[in-house]
């Protein structure tokens, strides 16, 4: 699940005062860090319990884009309104990620060659 990040890899900061003073001295112009707008869908993390304690907690997890959760399991990667792949488990929680331009369609086209039905592992290649 974490392959997703905020999908372009890119970090939004912007440079730090000491990064813009130390361009040359021939520059006389400095140019403001251009604002980045804020994505049109709205990414979160949805995670539960599925057993263990402490340090051996294990969790089941899924990305949410729109509310519209996606997940990996037998059938490949998944998508449902309502949570489904959460239903029965413990201590749901959703943590906002952050906002993307990237469409859900796109991001499905794109992990699904990765993600093939059949292809689920508990050790190996999981949620």
């Amino acid at each position: 699940d974490s392959i997703m990040g905020n999908f372009s890899g890119k970090t939004d900061n912007p440079p730090q005062q000491s990064e813009q003073k130390s361009q040359s001295s021939g520059d006389q112009q400095q140019q403001a860090p251009s604002k980045k707008s804020k994505g049109k869908y709205k990414v979160e993390l949805a995670a539960s319990v599925l057993g263990g304690s402490g340090p051996f907690t294990a969790y089941h997890t899924s990305v949410l884009i729109d509310g519209r959760e996606y997940f990996f399991d037998m059938g490949g990667v998944m998508s449902s309104s309502n949570l489904l792949s959460h239903q029965g488990k413990q201590q749901m929680q959703r943590i906002e990620i952050g906002y993307t331009n990237k469409s859900a369609s796109g991001m499905e086209r794109t992990l699904r060659p990765y993600f093939a039905g059949g292809t689920y592992d508990l050790l190996r290649k999981n949620c």
